[in-house]
């Protein structure tokens, strides 16, 4: 799962955004987690507010959490605060949805096996196929057009004039 400081993270009927994200531990702080709750007369999200969280596998540890209800009327129904929550995903979220991801987060080997299954389909779609080359190839388009400037460059630069 793809976490990004300052952008909303769709979880399957919940909303994750974080202001503060550690690169190096995926250590999260400053959460808010919006549930949209299927059951009950709820119009509004239940709002989670946790400082600091992490994933640890499908589950999503909070700490330091504040949650509130909203009822008709605009009402504040329900609150409550907690030293810790754990959210478990992975009954919400099925197999595919959990592998998939966007063209751009894949790296290059994927999306090459990815054109090569398309293709073996039964009926390729040629969208999907167009999509994934076009990614491909703007990925390894700047490296290479790098690499032959400078093996034509160098040579030029280095030669010597009477």
């Amino acid at each position: 799962m793809q976490i990004k400081e300052g952008t909303i993270i769709d979880l399957e009927g919940k909303k994750l955004y974080t202001y503060h994200l550690d690169s190096k531990t995926d250590r999260m702080e400053r959460i808010i987690l919006y549930e949209f709750m299927p059951q009950g007369d709820f119009l509004f999200p239940q709002i989670t507010i946790a400082r600091q969280g992490e994933f640890e596998k499908e589950v999503l540890k909070l700490k330091e959490v504040a949650l509130y209800r909203f009822g008709k009327e605009h009402r504040l129904t329900q609150q409550g605060k907690f030293d810790s929550q754990s959210i478990y995903l992975n009954d919400q979220l099925s197999q595919k949805e959990r592998e998939w991801k966007r063209n751009d987060e894949l790296s290059l080997n994927r999306i090459s096996q990815k054109i090569r299954e398309e293709k073996a389909r039964e009926n390729p779609s040629s969208e999907e196929i167009k999509e994934l080359g076009i990614e491909f190839h703007g990925r390894t388009a700047m490296p290479l057009a790098t690499l032959l400037f400078a093996l034509i460059a160098v040579p030029l630069g280095i030669t010597m004039k009477r």
